[in-house]
């Protein structure tokens, strides 16, 4: 697998981490729907742990499914 697209995945994961952080910044700022944002949360956290998990996994056998991930990086760094 190339470096870009190893980079593609490291600056996925820390996508998912950063939306995690909002959402957890709007579980902190709005307590009436606190559980909704704490939800998103989790859910965010599990989608970098899963590209994580497939980078571990699939990465070394060339076998990630780049289909799944936005192929430009400058557009993840750009969100990030």
């Amino acid at each position: 697998m190339s470096n870009d697209f190893i980079s593609i995945i490291d600056e996925s994961i820390d996508l998912e981490l950063n939306i995690s952080d909002l959402y957890l910044f709007f579980h902190m700022l709005f307590p009436e729907d606190s559980s909704f944002w704490w939800e998103l949360v989790l859910e965010e956290k599990n989608h970098a742990a899963l590209i994580r998990s497939g980078k571990e996994s699939f990465e070394p056998q060339n076998k990630f499914p780049q289909d799944l991930l936005e192929n430009s990086l400058q557009k993840l760094k750009n969100a990030n």
